[in-house]
């Protein structure tokens, strides 16, 4: 052996013409060397030998199929040298640890054909080959123990019991392992029960005994979330036999821990008839309020970043990651998952009475947005939550599954809760005013509320009629998914905050706690965005609309939105209720409104200015100038008058008031010269030729080509501003 490892390296797998080289015929090489040979390549094959980055660190450039023929190989010579020590061993006790390994190696090599092929029936018959290694060891074992050749070995049963899970080692095995082989080896588990009841009464008792003792005193060695399952398992090994107390005491406690002490409850935010609209549900955790004190509290598992000491060392964890991933898994179905919410760590738990006890608490965890896909969903999947605790054996996880939910998909869902509607709808009309870019016209919208928000042709009405002359591209409608978050709720003093600046960043990042609604149930907020393209009816060019009419919340959404919070005390700065927005032209319902605070405010640009509009309809002057820009520049035509009557009042000459009125900054910019241009169009030019206006608006074109445009501005162009503003200001004081 010695030998032999002297001419191969770490990443090198032994070869057979060198091993009878030095060693000898395979057959007749002894069986503990040839058991020892075989365990130390089954370690290199699992390990070194198969891994392509320790190949590389090496110096080796192998290719992945290089590497499989080597392993192939390899499990060929191994699985040869185990073959050989059964049949050279001189002992009973030997030859069924040499045949535990040749079966182990069988398994270790099914396990890698099965990574890297999808042969299901290859696979299947190279499983049934593993296991039927072990029913005709374990066979001859019990013959042997009968006839008092051998002495009670636990050995081959261990083996078996941890392959059949899917790992050849306990301590080694994971939770994909349980969840996908431990499944389709389930059978196995029954066949170890049923052939350690064929031995006399006397020895299945001791072997049930020993199964269960080694069980739990390895039980501190394999991974926390392993647990549960693994005891599962050995119950069904040891069914009823006394020796399996400590197994089924210990499998009572996680039970009676998940089903008396925690609940994971998921409610339907308003009625169970959603169809196939989008509806809100509520995950809660359900708890004792001394589990809560034991466990250390439940706030962690909504922190995306919590340290824990466990197997000596300090470990960060994102709980909230997992939880979501979990959700996610839950709702990949019939059921889809549109957006989910965490409610903050630290929001309290509040007193509840569960099944006419106290003593119970909810803490609220994620609020989700769900949509049925099909009309024959009728019923919510569960959703797992894993939960971590300590016993006698170390760190466990503890899977705990939400309650079963029913939903109507199939009639006509029912309008869902909703509260502290905040709209803004922004209008950007300059391409049909200036006659470019096909003459389209957009609408965004934003808004957020408390619960669900439907989708945009359920929250408004006459969409498609806003602009005469011109069509709702359903085509070019741009709908953002839903973003969950208690900042989308209205705050006390944040609510009227604009939200099309950075809609993301509404609130501060300290948010309050919150309460569970006048309902009972907590709820966070979602926002929605869209954005509508409005584009002519014909390519025939008509005449310009002379209004916009902003869409209205539609009737039919308005018995939903009820007063979900407490109202804030209305200021002189609210919104009025939906319909009545405190603008001209508006009509609606003002009753509702009255039980749900509605805020909606309107912007539309005037050039490059984002500017509010108060009322529903927008109105547009036949120059293609929103009509509020007129009033505006009336009111500064009216104040100039004023200021100039007032100056010759006093004395002034009116070429002083002229040269003052409109002053010309010492540093001027092409923002400051285009302003100051449309300046005087709105406030002075209103009088003036029709032929002076229009040499006016082709200097403002002309400025905004050049310095705005996508193209290079030429030099000197910045030198050119200066005596041309003040050739229109000379024009304007006179």
């Amino acid at each position: 052996m010695t030998a032999l490892s002297a001419c191969y390296g770490p990443t090198q797998a032994y070869e057979r013409a060198t091993v009878e080289r030095i060693l000898g015929p395979i057959e007749q090489i002894d069986a503990p060397v040839s058991g020892q040979l075989a365990s130390t390549m089954r370690q290199g094959l699992s390990g070194d030998w198969r891994s392509r980055k320790a190949q590389e660190d090496a110096g080796f450039e192998r290719s992945e199929s290089e590497l499989r023929k080597i392993v192939e190989t390899g499990y060929d010579l191994a699985t040869a040298l185990a073959e050989s020590a059964v049949a050279n061993s001189q002992d009973e006790q030997d030859a069924w640890q040499h045949a535990i390994l040749k079966a182990a190696l069988s398994f270790d090599r099914m396990q890698f054909r099965g990574e890297r092929e999808q042969d299901a029936v290859a696979y299947h018959a190279a499983r049934k080959l593993v296991f039927s290694a072990f029913e005709d060891a374990a066979s001859r074992y019990r013959e042997a123990l009968a006839d008092g050749r051998v002495r009670p070995d636990m050995q081959i049963y261990n083996v078996w019991f941890s392959l059949a899970l899917g790992a050849s080692d306990l301590g080694a095995l994971t939770l994909e392992d349980l969840m996908t082989e431990g499944m389709e080896n389930a059978d196995q588990i029954d066949r170890i029960r049923d052939d350690v009841l064929k031995m006399a009464p006397e020895n299945s008792s001791y072997h049930f005994g020993e199964f269960a003792r080694g069980v739990m005193s390895g039980l501190s060695e394999t991974k926390p979330e392993v647990k549960p399952r693994l005891l599962q398992a050995a119950a069904r090994v040891v069914g009823k036999d006394p020796a399996g107390a400590p197994i089924r005491r210990t499998l009572d406690l996680y039970n009676e821990l998940v089903e008396d002490e925690i609940h994971l409850h998921l409610a339907i935010d308003g009625s169970d008839r959603v169809g196939t609209e989008p509806f809100g549900a509520i995950l809660t955790l359900q708890h004792t309020a001394s589990i809560d004190r034991s466990s250390g509290g439940f706030a962690r598992y909504l922190m995306d970043s919590f340290s824990q000491f466990n197997a000596g060392q300090w470990q960060t964890i994102n709980y909230q990651e997992r939880l979501q991933k979990s959700i996610e898994k839950s709702f990949s179905g019939t059921v889809q998952l549109l957006g989910i919410g965490f409610f903050q760590p630290m929001n309290p738990a509040v007193p509840i009475s569960l099944a006419g006890q106290t003593g119970w608490q909810e803490k609220p965890m994620a609020y989700l947005v769900l949509q049925a896909m099909d009309p024959s969903v009728d019923r919510l999947p569960e959703v797992q939550m894993d939960m971590h605790f300590n016993d006698a054996s170390g760190p466990i996880v503890l899977p705990v599954l939400s309650n079963t939910v029913l939903i109507d998909a199939v009639s006509e869902p029912a309008p869902r809760p909703l509260g502290d509607l905040v709209i803004e709808q922004t209008l950007d009309a300059r391409p049909m005013l200036e006659k470019k870019d096909e003459q389209i016209v957009r609408l965004e919208v934003i808004a957020h509320a408390t619960g669900v928000l439907p989708e945009i042709n359920r929250l408004f009405d006459d969409l498609a009629n806003a602009l005469p002359g011109y069509v709702l591209d359903d085509a070019q409608l741009v709908a953002d998914p839903y973003d969950v978050s208690q900042t989308h709720r209205a705050q006390s003093e944040d609510a009227d905050k604009p939200t099309n600046r950075n809609p993301y960043m509404l609130y501060s990042k300290s948010l309050p706690n919150l309460d569970p609604d006048s309902d009972g149930l907590f709820r966070l907020g979602t926002m929605r965005k869209w954005s509508l393209t409005y584009v002519p009816e014909t390519s025939v060019t008509a005449a310009q609309p002379d209004r916009f009419e902003f869409p209205a919340v539609s009737d039919d959404s308005m018995p939903t939105l009820v007063s979900l919070t407490t109202p804030k005390t209305p200021t002189a700065d609210d919104a009025a209720p939906v319909g009545n927005a405190g603008s001209m032209g508006d009509t609606g319902n003002t009753d509702v409104a009255a039980t749900s605070p509605i805020s909606i405010k309107r912007f539309t640009y005037e050039d490059y200015d984002l500017v509010p509009v108060e009322s529903q309809t927008l109105l547009f002057n036949p120059q293609g100038i929103p009509a509020m820009a007129w009033l505006a520049g009336g009111l500064a035509g009216l104040l100039l008058v004023v200021l100039i009557g007032w100056r010759l009042w006093h004395g002034e000459t009116a070429s002083q008031v002229d040269t003052t009125a409109i002053a010309i900054p010492e540093t001027l910019t092409p923002t400051g010269a285009t302003l100051l241009l449309r300046r005087i169009e709105q406030t002075q030019a209103m009088t003036w030729s029709s032929s002076e206006r229009a040499e006016l608006r082709a200097s403002i074109n002309a400025l905004q080509r050049q310095h705005f445009a996508d193209a290079e501005p030429q030099n000197g162009d910045a030198a050119k501003l200066r005596p041309m503003v003040e050739r229109w200001t000379r024009r304007a004081s006179t």
